[in-house]
């Protein structure tokens, strides 16, 4: 009887095998078709079979997608930073070497057109050549001092240029700075020197305008002097007292003394009415 039921057991055996192997393959196409994608990012569904590519990105959250079949690639979607430098020669032929810093971001919509005509290297394909391309464009438009002194409208020539070319590849330019223009030595001395030579001539200005001043300020001391001389003078000579009525105003009360010579040495006195005292008498 005992071997009678030994293929039975086998057979259980063998059954139970199947059924723990489809549970793998079940559990393991279960986990395989589910997909989850980060925030800031989209996916991008490759079918390795058809060696084809879905159209329509995977949003951030889970997906369910064909376990075994597919694979999925995650592309950025949020603002990103390039910085590159870039090497042009202006109008007037002075090499300047500007340092850009570019913030963009790929449209979400466009990510498996990106993924499959460019690539996940789109940034040394596309984003660094264009923005070579666009700061030789705008750089040759001005001169070396003009993108010192216009810096801000040279960046707008440099932004709008970097948005056309980079737009037909569904890159989206956010923001862009120049944060550095570096020349020549030669020509920074050069600028250097100008600067001086103009704060120099400032300065010569302001002396001129401030000694001006202070010459009419001193002619009109002077005039103002004479003419308080020539009126006094007339008011003298129209009224002779009035040289006493000055000193008298003066006079703070105490007799001035005078001395005398005689035997005995000067001798002290009292100067009681000076002009009507008598002289060489």
């Amino acid at each position: 009887m005992n071997k009678e039921n030994k293929p039975f057991g086998a057979l259980s055996a063998i059954g139970l095998i199947v059924v723990v192997i489809c549970a793998i393959i079940g559990l393991g196409a279960l986990v395989s078709s589910i997909i989850s994608i980060e925030p800031g990012f989209v996916g991008i569904v490759f079918d390795k079979q058809s060696r084809e590519i879905n159209p329509i990105p995977l949003s951030p959250g889970w997906s369910f997608v064909k376990p075994f079949t597919v694979q999925v690639i995650e592309l950025e979607t949020r603002i990103q930073k390039e910085q590159v430098k870039a090497i042009a020669a202006s109008k007037d032929l002075q090499f300047a070497s500007t340092d850009i810093a570019l913030n963009y971001r790929i449209s979400p919509d466009s990510a498996p057109w990106i993924f499959q005509n460019i690539g996940l290297d789109y940034k040394v394909r596309i984003i660094d050549p264009a923005i070579q391309e666009s700061v030789k464009a705008a750089t040759a438009t001005y001169t070396a001092e003009e993108l010192i002194i216009r810096r801000e409208s040279v960046r707008n020539s440099i932004e709008s240029s970097l948005r056309d070319r980079l737009l037909k590849y569904h890159i989206e330019v956010d923001t862009l700075s120049i944060t550095n223009f570096d020349f020549s030595p030669d020509f920074q001395k050069a600028i250097e020197d100008k600067q001086t030579a103009a704060q120099l001539a400032l300065k010569a200005e302001n002396d001129l305008s401030r000694i001006k001043v202070e010459a009419e300020q001193t002619i009109a001391t002077a005039k103002a002097q004479a003419q308080a001389i020539q009126i006094k003078g007339d008011a003298l000579q129209k009224n002779p007292t009035l040289v006493q009525l000055e000193l008298a105003q003066k006079w703070n009360g105490v007799m001035p003394t005078f001395y005398v010579a005689g035997q005995n040495g000067f001798t002290g006195g009292m100067l009681l009415n000076v002009p009507q005292m008598p002289i060489g008498k």
